[in-house]
């Protein structure tokens, strides 16, 4: 791309931690910096986004600003000063804001600025549509939802536009990701056996990924099949669930057959190692990058029907969906991807389905044209 179509573009990012939407971030700012725009990012300096992107030296990366949570119009015009000497020297084409707490910020600079303001939404819960949702939707340019079942959701009522609302599906990097990876080191440390059978699930241990259900399920079927284990991999975000997990394995004498371990800086070599990839998730998933890492490495997916999985999914295809919460359905859908033939044949379509439409190319090329769009439009 020539400098003379190169943007400016100004991230707002108040997320600390690193899940499905500090990844989603982290992976649209590099890909925009990678197609030759200027980008700055906004953020906290203790947050893992920065930590990221601090030694990449792709974008202008900016901390010490508040972006408080909640109508905090003081914090707002603090945050303002410090930042109108950046933005007046950057002077964005477009500011792009990712959470509720920035968003306010992100409408305040728009105007400071005169960009246009775009909003990333993550999550597939409705927006009250009170005065102030209102008045932030009618002067956004454009509301980017990372799945239907996040855009669907996101307001309704009194000046509802949907045609400002633009689904963008998060992108998978698939040259980290891709079956190519090898994970006989992580079965190696497991102590798996050739014809083991491992099924997996990498999610956060917090009550919303249904990690309970997808242990009572396995405990089931371990007791039919000596091959069947079982691994969890994942932040501990609640110490009491992880506890209990432990125990419940304990108490079921499974300890064995069931590996329940921490944050993996190395996640493509865990879902390498893994036969079948299982989300037992009983909400959220606004998106799911799990679910688009794993097709993208040719792994079957066992998934519940929420949020955006069912987006993800080509039931019978690529992965088997089940309801939130039902242990017999996880139980025989594990049944039903036991078979080498099934799990290579879905395996090999879920790959094809990721490679083409899931991206992360794909998904940061679809931002980029609704930008331009926007400034063709002079929208905002």
């Amino acid at each position: 791309m020539g400098k003379s179509s190169a943007l400016r573009i100004l991230h707002l990012v108040a997320i600390r931690g690193k899940g499905g939407t500090g990844a989603s971030t982290l992976s649209l700012v590099e890909g925009l910096a990678d197609r030759g725009h200027k980008v700055a990012v906004v953020c906290f300096k203790r947050g893992l986004l920065y930590q990221s992107l601090k030694d990449k030296d792709k974008v202008e990366l900016i901390t010490g600003i508040k972006m408080a949570p909640g109508m905090r119009v003081h914090q707002w015009v603090k945050d303002l000063k410090k930042l109108k000497p950046f933005v007046d020297k950057f002077q964005p084409h477009i500011i792009h804001t990712h959470s509720s707490p920035d968003y306010w910020l992100g409408l305040l600079l728009s105007f400071m600025a005169r960009a246009p303001l775009v909003r990333s939404r993550h999550v597939p819960v409705s927006l009250k549509s009170h005065p102030f949702n209102r008045l932030l939707f009618r002067r956004t340019a454009a509301v980017i939802a990372v799945s239907h079942a996040v855009g669907d959701r996101y307001l309704s009522g009194v000046n509802w536009m949907p045609e400002k609302v633009q689904v963008v599906y998060d992108g998978v990097d698939v040259d980290r990701f891709h079956p190519g990876v090898d994970g006989k080191a992580v079965r190696r440390e497991l102590g798996m056996e050739k014809d083991d059978i491992l099924l997996g699930s990498v999610a956060r241990y917090s009550r919303v990924k249904g990690l309970a259900y997808f242990l009572m399920a396995l405990g089931g079927i371990m007791t039919k099949d000596s091959c069947i284990h079982g691994l969890v991999v994942g932040r501990v975000k609640s110490k009491s669930l992880y506890r209990k997990l432990r125990e419940w394995l304990v108490e079921e004498g499974l300890e064995d057959r069931v590996a329940l371990w921490e944050h993996h800086s190395q996640v493509e070599k865990v879902l390498a190692a893994l036969d079948v990839v299982v989300l037992a998730s009983l909400g959220s998933e606004g998106s799911s990058r799990v679910a688009l890492e794993a097709g993208a490495m040719g792994k079957p997916l066992v998934a519940t029907t929420v949020g955006a999985l069912s987006e993800v999914v080509a039931i019978g295809k690529t992965g088997l969906l089940v309801p939130p919460g039902d242990v017999e359905a996880l139980n025989k859908a594990f049944g039903e991807v036991r078979s080498p033939q099934v799990r290579k044949i879905m395996g090999l379509n879920a790959w094809r389905r990721i490679s083409r439409r899931f991206t992360r190319e794909e998904s940061v090329e679809k931002v980029e044209e609704l930008y331009k769009e926007i400034l063709e439009k002079g929208r905002g």
